[in-house]
């Protein structure tokens, strides 16, 4: 038995930024083409109609003339057949698909309704695990979230930071004012990929307590508590209070990219100036004064 559905087709740009990247420009994708609704096999096949993926370059990673018979080597086809909110697994069906190229797209069919994605990449064996991780980054979800920062001067050149990425939370965090922490600074609400790390990155006179070579991140997830807490420390200046100033810029990226990529723009930066002071004075402080 037979019937007749609609079905309907979808097309989702995948931004070059994000091929670039994660693969620089090893790798080129065309848009993602989704078939609904999902997980039906057709009596009668349907054909699809893709346009080449396109470089940086405006054109093919490999050299390729558009005549019958010469098909790109690097060219390959994509596929998922999961379907709801499950996560799309892709498969590379390029050796069990006839395609077909006339100019700058590439036609074939199909019996099932699934997505369908062209990846040109130059290690195609690679292909299907290239295109989980584009796919994977092309879909994160944004929200709008706020930073803000916490602080408290454990000694007169160190201090304690306790950052959140915040989207529906309470400000007035109590364990933060049990422990006389000072709220220091708060962004305006910002775009903020879900399960995604925000990179810090730290100018002015103060900078973190960390490993050598490590970079600080905040790891978001929507709803949550998103809490960093490290230390700080102030660099050498005569005058303590204007040493306990800095800015932090959050940032989408780590500082160690593809020198190929364009400079970043920050989330957001936030000036930050540590608390006064008031514990007791430092006998290595009196020894400064007196000149010993």
């Amino acid at each position: 038995m037979t019937k007749t559905i609609k079905v309907s087709v979808q097309a989702q740009p995948v931004p070059q930024e994000i091929v670039a990247r994660l693969h620089g420009n090893r790798v080129a994708v065309s848009p993602i083409v989704t078939v609904e609704p999902r997980r039906r096999k057709f009596h009668k096949p349907i054909t699809l109609c893709i346009p080449l993926p396109q470089s940086s370059n405006k054109g093919m990673l490999t050299q390729y003339s558009g005549q019958p018979g010469q098909e790109p080597p690097t060219l390959r086809l994509l596929c998922s057949i999961t379907g709801g909110s499950a996560p799309a697994q892709w498969e590379d069906i390029t050796g069990t698909t006839q395609l077909t190229f006339t100019g700058e797209d590439v036609s074939f069919t199909t019996t099932v309704s699934a997505r369908f994605w062209l990846m040109d990449c130059q290690t195609p064996r690679d292909a299907a695990r290239m295109a989980q991780e584009v796919y994977n980054e092309a879909i994160s979800v944004p929200y709008m979230a706020r930073f803000l920062i916490f602080a408290r001067r454990t000694f007169p050149n160190e201090g304690q930071l306790r950052l959140f990425c915040m989207t529906d939370d309470r400000e007035d965090k109590t364990l933060e004012k049990q422990e006389h922490f000072i709220e220091i600074a708060k962004s305006k609400d910002v775009e903020v990929l879900s399960g995604r790390h925000q990179f810090l990155e730290f100018s002015g006179n103060i900078f973190p307590i960390t490993k050598s070579g490590d970079q600080l991140s905040l790891y978001f997830l929507p709803f949550q508590e998103n809490r960093l807490a490290f230390m700080i420390k102030t660099r050498a200046r005569t005058d303590n209070e204007a040493a306990a100033d800095g800015r932090i810029s959050f940032m989408k990226e780590p500082k160690m990219r593809a020198e190929s990529l364009p400079p970043q723009t920050p989330l957001c930066t936030l000036a930050v100036t540590l608390p006064e002071y008031t514990g007791p004075v430092i006998l290595l402080e009196i020894k400064k004064y007196i000149g010993i």
